[in-house]
């Protein structure tokens, strides 16, 4: 029987692993606004994501790097807990392109989760207790 070398064996390992849990891809770019969908696939709810977005030219050249960041918010009127993406769901978010930029790539540099799904009612952490 002919053994394969380790590392083939690894890349088989590491590729049956399974999706990454939470993918960025860009939608669209349209009127110099990229439209990017954040599919979350995990059992949790996201709190927090930073992506890196680069832009490139026609050439494949990059024009810009940013680095963005989005975590959960509370609802002012409740004060509730409202995650970035909630588990099983999708959303999306703009920005803007950098000038001469005509395509944008993004990778997801972090990702935290709550534990599970947040419950209706949650306080967030910017509302005052009474």
């Amino acid at each position: 029987m002919k053994m394969r070398p380790a590392w083939i064996t690894l890349l088989l390992l590491v590729g049956a692993c399974g999706a990454e849990p939470v993918t960025v891809t860009l939608s669209e770019i349209d009127d110099r606004i990229a439209r990017f969908e954040v599919a979350n696939e995990s059992a949790d709810d996201v709190e927090s994501i930073s992506m890196e977005v680069t832009f490139r030219d026609g050439d494949g050249g990059v024009v810009r790097v940013d680095t963005v960041t989005y975590e959960y918010v509370s609802d002012p009127s409740t004060c509730d807990i409202i995650p970035f993406v909630r588990s099983g769901e999708q959303t999306f978010f703009a920005w803007r392109v950098a000038p001469g930029a005509v395509s944008a790539t993004v990778s997801v540099l972090e990702t935290t989760f709550f534990e599970g799904v947040v419950p209706p009612g949650t306080p967030g952490r910017w509302c005052a207790e009474e």
